[in-house]
């Protein structure tokens, strides 16, 4: 029985999940190149207008840039160039952020 009622509330998370999923209005987020040496460039899709903010972590979940502030990017394709040149050689984490829309993107820099 308790196997039973833990299939139900993962099937229930999962669809829950692809609900959230759905809505989301950041279509796709690329990086390259990636490995990435002083400047990386973002290639957002968008289903609709959103207003965005970009926040770079490290593997420890530390804020080490904050590229996009309120920024208004458009439907469709958007490319963000931003320089990593101050960011130390490492795995990195990208947070995109909109109105009830995130996404976030793994990255490298290397030297």
């Amino acid at each position: 029985m308790k196997i039973y009622k833990l299939v139900i509330l993962l099937l229930f998370g999962l669809l829950l999940l692809s609900e959230e999923c759905k809505d989301n209005k950041i279509v796709s987020a690329d990086f390259a190149p990636n490995p990435a040496s002083d400047q990386i460039v973002l290639t957002l899709t968008l289903s609709e207008d959103l207003l965005l903010n970009i926040d770079i972590y490290d593997v420890n979940g530390m804020p080490v840039l904050q590229p996009i502030q309120q920024k208004q990017c458009q439907t469709g394709e958007n490319r963000i160039e931003i320089q990593t040149n101050t960011l130390n050689p490492g795995v990195y984490f990208c947070r995109i952020q909109g109105e009830l829309s995130q996404k976030t993107e793994k990255f490298v820099i290397v030297r």
